[in-house]
Parts: C-alpha cells; sequence; structure tokens
C-alpha cells in the first residue's frame, strides 16, 4: 500500500509519502446511528505507519468505482460474504472433530 499526501504549509506545500503493508482492518459501527460507520485500514511500514478511516459513503464511492472496472480486479468479497464462508469452513472444521472422537 502507498499513500501520497499533500499538505499546506506555511512555506507552500509539503507532499510526504508513506509506504507499508496493511495489516488489519476494522470496521466500528454505531447501533444507534448506523450511517456513521466508519472502515478504519490499519498500515505499517518499514519507516511508517498509520490508520485511514472511512465513512459508510466513502467506501460505496470506492467500491462502486472499482466495481465498473471489475475486468482489473476479478474477486472482490464483501464482509458479510466472507463472514459466511467463515462460518461454512468452521463448520466443517468441527464436523471433522466430532467424528475423530
Amino acid at each position: 500500500m502507498k499513500a501520497r499526501i499533500k499538505k499546506r504549509h506555511s512555506m507552500g506545500f509539503i507532499k510526504v509519502e508513506a509506504s507499508g503493508e496493511i495489516k488489519e482492518v476494522l470496521s466500528s459501527e454505531d447501533i444507534l446511528n448506523p450511517n456513521q460507520e466508519v472502515v478504519s485500514v490499519c498500515f505499517r511500514g518499514r519507516d511508517s505507519s498509520g490508520i485511514i478511516d472511512f465513512s459508510h459513503e466513502e467506501i460505496e464511492k470506492l467500491y462502486n468505482s472499482i466495481k465498473k472496472k471489475d475486468d482489473l480486479v476479478k474477486g472482490i468479497k464483501t464482509f458479510v460474504e466472507v463472514e459466511k464462508e467463515l462460518e461454512r469452513v468452521n463448520k466443517k472444521v468441527t464436523k471433522s472433530k466430532k467424528k475423530r472422537r
């Protein structure tokens, strides 16, 4: 992952670049305000680390723009699809452990 930031400074603009590996993606949701969901992408590199927060609207916009270019990205799974797949795998593992006993 690579982040490029252009920040205004008293003497002009400063350009900062950070690169690293995405370590974790967190989703926090307020039950009372479901539209205020925040998705945080946590990254760590050799010389930098950080967290990038996306609002629900920003994630939707990002998803829709990537979805239009599906010839570039072959497989995008939503969080719900990933959870279902994990549940399916966990059930198989549990069944195989019960058979061994």
